[in-house]
């Protein structure tokens, strides 16, 4: 069966509040300021990512490694389709 959601649609701020807050997770925001999309995966980890046109690099932040790493846009955009949650900041 098909979704009818759009295939790369971000949720709201407000839903992301909400899964984070099932989850009972506080975002640290200050461990990449240049983020501009928060990822959530099922397992309760976050991502902080910085997805800047035309760069394929993005520096992104792993909260359950504490560190950040450079990725290919690519990786990040499939990690968002598994993801239980994503929004733009």
């Amino acid at each position: 069966m098909m979704s009818n959601q759009a295939y790369f649609t971000a949720a709201s701020m407000d839903t992301m509040l909400h899964h984070l807050n099932a989850f009972g997770i506080e975002v640290k925001y200050n461990k990449h300021k240049e983020a501009n999309v928060l990822i959530l995966l099922h397992t309760g980890v976050y991502l902080l990512s910085s997805v800047k046109a035309p760069n394929r690099n993005c520096s992104t932040y792993l909260s359950d490694k504490d560190t950040k790493v450079d990725v290919d846009v690519i990786q990040v955009m499939k990690v968002t389709q598994q993801s239980a949650c994503w929004c733009e900041l």
